[in-house]
């Protein structure tokens, strides 16, 4: 009889036992989906958003209108394509090219550029690829990553284009061609 009593116990300490296992993983699928989930709906700040104010420094300072800082406050008024970029990534410095292109044809137009370098990357390593790059436009070292994190950008490049009342218009993540940025452009002027 006790050896019975004690079956029936072991058994019932089995269920328990696989019972609480099964609800463990269950539970652990379902915290991977919630994150997986939360990291799928992630990226770059999506269009409609105020663009958030930052203020860094400048690492080519000779063509800055405010020449010690870029402050994105200070180009209210003006479509704003702001580039989050690195001297380690090859489709960024693609990307710096098109944009120096488009400064020297659009420059007119009520539209101004910026670059932010991430990455970790020292002010003076930005600012002689800036010199060496001949970057015709505002650029300078997100050093602390603050305002990366704002724009919760995860990938680069990272493009925006910011409309003269500071609302994010477009956001496109990965080198974007020439023609697709005067056409993103010019749709946000009119």
């Amino acid at each position: 009889m006790n050896d019975t009593k004690e079956n029936s116990e072991e058994q019932t300490d089995n269920k328990k036992s696989a019972m609480i296992k099964n609800g463990a993983i269950i539970i652990g699928v379902i915290a991977i989906f919630i994150m997986l989930s939360s990291v799928l709906e992630a990226g770059p700040l999506k269009e409609g958003t105020v663009a958030p104010d930052f203020k860094l420094p400048v690492a080519n300072v000779k063509i800055s209108n405010s020449n010690e800082v870029i402050r994105l406050s200070d180009y209210k008024g003006k479509v704003v394509v702001l580039d989050f970029w690195s001297t380690t990534c090859p489709p960024c410095i693609a990307e710096i090219n098109v944009l120096k292109r488009l400064k020297e044809k659009m420059g007119s137009k009520d539209v101004e550029f910026i670059g932010l370098a991430v990455g970790g990357e020292s002010f003076a390593r930005i600012e002689k690829f800036a010199k060496n790059r001949m970057m015709n436009y505002p650029t300078g070292p997100d050093l602390r990553g603050v305002a990366a994190t704002s724009y919760k950008v995860s990938s680069l490049p990272t493009l925006f284009i910011i409309d003269k009342n500071g609302v994010i218009r477009d956001s496109d993540v990965g080198y974007q061609p020439e023609t697709v940025l005067v056409e993103k452009i010019n749709r946000v002027l009119k």
